[in-house]
């Protein structure tokens, strides 16, 4: 519902191009999909295998959602506001990726507030990192293949694959109220490559344009 509303807004606003829902796709930018589709795929690995015991219609679903909502709302609406009042350029794109970012991490780790238990704030906090790499990871494909539905599909399989494939016992073992250091070190190790790898996305123009100039 969150997801409809934010489309609608966007729509309502009458930006939904400079928003990245109906700009041109630049088909020759996809294959930079290769890098955090294959970080996906190997998930279940890391987690004890494919495994679909777990799965549902709902649960898919649901999972599938809520990445599509909290990309039209981070990587659509506020990142694209930010950009529409601070102009586009690629400087400014970059500004509004790492605010946009940061915002979004944040916002993972909220819950902490009501539920203070030492091994629940850990894991929330590295929940919140790995938000803010990942979310790098988006802006900087929604920036280069000039759409916010690449990012949509994107986290909507990770949040499908990190939530419900896997060993049970592995699963099991990620209690939030029972995290670990050593579990944060395994989370944080996976998804730095997702923050460096956006970064470079949204950066890797820079050099184009200054080698122009010179």
């Amino acid at each position: 519902m969150s997801g409809l509303i934010t489309l609608g807004l966007i729509f309502r606003l009458g930006y939904p191009k400079k928003m990245y829902l109906t700009s041109k796709l630049r088909w020759n930018k996809f294959k930079y999909i290769t890098f955090p589709l294959v970080l996906i795929l190997i998930l279940p690995w890391l987690q004890g295998g494919y495994n679909f015991e777990r799965h549902s219609i709902s649960s898919v679903t649901y999972m599938f959602t809520v990445g599509f909502a909290e990309e039209l709302f981070m990587h659509s609406l506020a990142i694209g506001l930010m950009i529409l009042a601070w102009g586009e350029s690629r400087k400014t794109v970059l500004k509004a990726a790492i605010i946009g970012s940061l915002i979004f991490g944040v916002a993972h780790i909220i819950a902490v507030i009501s539920n203070p238990a030492p091994g629940f704030i850990l894991f929330k906090s590295t929940i919140m990192i790995m938000a803010i790499l990942l979310s790098m990871c988006f802006a900087g494909l929604v920036y280069q293949i000039n759409s916010v539905w690449v990012a949509v599909l994107l986290h909507g399989l990770l949040d499908v694959i990190a939530g419900w494939m896997g060993s049970p016992e592995i699963l099991d073992m990620l209690n939030p109220s029972e995290w670990t250091l050593k579990l944060s070190f395994w989370v944080l190790l996976y998804a730095l490559p997702w923050g460096i790898y956006g970064y470079w996305l949204l950066i890797k123009d820079f050099k184009k344009q200054k080698d122009a100039h010179n």
